[in-house]
């Protein structure tokens, strides 16, 4: 592949039809000196992601948050071929969105599909229609943050509803920043390396059947609990081995993570999610307990009832698929968070 400035093109050879295939580029090719730009792609890493409802101006300087700076750039791909956007003319943006031509004409699109159709044909066939929108990042910059992998940041992309499948979105995700600029925090080192997480995010996030959606979404509280019982009591246990505590102080502690509701409690506060990230999931739980006849409860008692309720009372609520619906929404959203808050505490 050669970019040709006099022409705005950028040529590769076919070698099957031994021709060379021209594709115009539209945006701006050169740097705010007027160089023009030279990038190579080996340097870039790129993730698809897709995204329903987004305007061609949705395009996003993307933050690292324990770097707290720019590490690449979040745009939806039909605005690599458009002029009809803010940022057509901005070099920062243009830099990316040429480096997005290179890596999908290099990893995305064929040598016959260039040959047989309009580029402009190919974009909005393979990636437009699937409201794709491509994550660039440049591994100079993402070199500081250590061990980068873009798949331990799904949780913030999913948090303002950017996905790996299209077709899907919740009504709940967080809006897009006014400033332009989306900060992505990792998911939590501890729980990282989860293979059930890589399922969750690549699959099951995508199921249909609410009662069924539940149970998955529950089973990452499932996980999180299960990891607040291991880690307290090997954390107690040192502490009585090490004369810290005695028997007496073992047995409250070891007390205090037996019961599933009393993890749950402690994994709220663990993960020290404000009330306002779920005060409408807390809400939607009373009110279903409530037309159901039983009292109303605090958060995230309330949550663990709901749960309760469909292990243990389904055959009530056969009918209740909607707010079930409702109700996957917000606690999706809310799962987000605590993936990437979860941190190990003392009890």
């Amino acid at each position: 592949m050669e970019y040709k400035s006099d022409i705005h093109s950028f040529l590769i050879l076919n070698a099957e039809y031994d021709e060379i295939i021209e594709i115009p580029y539209i945006l701006r090719d050169n740097d705010q000196n007027g160089n023009v730009f030279n990038e190579k792609i080996k340097n870039y890493g790129y993730k698809i992601f897709h995204k329903q409802n987004f305007q061609e101006n949705d395009i996003f300087q993307i933050h690292e948050s324990s770097i707290d700076r720019r590490i690449g750039w979040l745009m939806p791909i039909s605005s690599i071929i458009s002029k009809s956007h803010d940022f057509a003319d901005n070099p920062h943006y243009c830099r990316y969105a040429f480096i997005a031509y290179q890596l999908l004409i290099s990893y995305e699109i064929s040598d016959e599909e260039l040959y047989t159709k309009e580029f402009d044909t190919l974009i909005n066939e393979k990636f437009i229609e699937d409201d794709a929108v491509i994550f660039i990042y440049d591994y100079t910059l993402t070199k500081d943050v250590g061990d980068f992998k873009v798949e331990n940041y799904y949780a913030s992309f999913y948090m303002y509803g950017y996905y790996l499948k299209s077709g899907y979105l919740n009504p709940y995700c967080l809006s897009s920043p006014q400033n332009g600029k989306i900060k992505i925090k990792r998911t939590s080192d501890i729980i990282v390396n989860k293979d059930y997480l890589d399922k969750y995010f690549n699959q099951l996030c995508f199921e249909e059947n609410p009662f069924v959606k539940f149970h998955l979404l529950y089973q990452i509280i499932e996980l999180l609990i299960e990891d607040i019982l291991i880690y307290s009591l090997e954390y107690t246990i040192y502490k009585f081995k090490n004369k810290k505590i005695y028997t007496r102080s073992l047995r409250e502690q070891i007390s205090k993570v037996e019961a599933e509701k009393d993890r749950i409690i402690l994994l709220s506060n663990w993960c020290n999610v404000a009330s306002d990230k779920y005060s409408d999931l807390h809400n939607l739980c009373n009110t279903f307990l409530q037309n159901k006849g039983r009292d109303p409860i605090d958060f995230p008692q309330s949550l663990y009832a709901f749960r309760n309720f469909i292990v243990h009372d389904f055959r009530y609520m056969t009918e209740d698929k909607n707010i079930v619906s409702d109700v996957n929404y917000l606690f999706e959203q809310y799962i987000l968070y605590l993936l990437l808050g979860y941190k190990h505490m003392d009890i």
